[in-house]
């Protein structure tokens, strides 16, 4: 077995990326309800709670996809640093 692919010898670049990846399977729903919840409440705040929760909810997906756009670029950058290889 190569020592790239044994878990145990792997560095901390690696598991840097591997948390960067993983982190994503938070952000994603957490961005997205807590878009959806703050814009229902600041829209229920200005007297129109569904209007609010709608824009809330395009926030939290955009804001989403705006950190899986960071993610690609923070990892596209290692991938193509000479430096890292």
């Amino acid at each position: 077995m190569k020592s790239d692919q044994n878990p145990k010898n792997s560095g901390p670049n690696e598991r840097a990326l591997w948390s960067d990846l993983s982190s994503l399977a938070f952000v994603f729903p957490i961005s997205i309800t807590v878009g959806f919840f703050l814009g229902k409440w600041i829209g229920g705040w200005f007297g129109n709670a569904t209007r609010g929760q709608w824009i809330g909810l395009i926030w939290g997906i955009a804001t989403a996809f705006y950190e899986l756009a960071k993610t690609s670029q923070r990892l596209n950058r290692k991938n193509t640093d000479p430096k890292e290889k």
